[in-house]
């Protein structure tokens, strides 16, 4: 049976792009970029649909789900911005 999870692209590091489970972000996946969707870059969430022995099956990007947490990274980093003027 296979096993979906989010991730979000963290960086890359040579041929390797490293992913951090969305739920807990101290679980690191090191991937093959060429497993990945072509036009992924950091920040992106992305859903990886694995098989039993770890292979990527199907990877996606989140687009929806990565322009929200854009916007709340962005809203937080005013929020502190505004609160240091103060």
């Amino acid at each position: 049976m296979n096993s979906r999870n989010k991730y979000t692209l963290d960086r890359f590091e040579g041929s390797l792009a490293v992913l951090l489970l969305r739920k807990d972000e101290s679980v690191q996946l090191d991937v093959s970029k060429e497993k990945l969707p072509e036009h992924v870059k950091e920040g992106d969430i992305i859903e990886l649909e694995q098989s039993e022995d770890g292979s990527i099956v199907n990877a996606v990007i989140l687009e929806d789900e990565t322009n929200e947490a854009k916007k709340k990274a962005e809203n937080l980093l005013k929020k502190l911005l505004n609160k240091d003027k103060h």
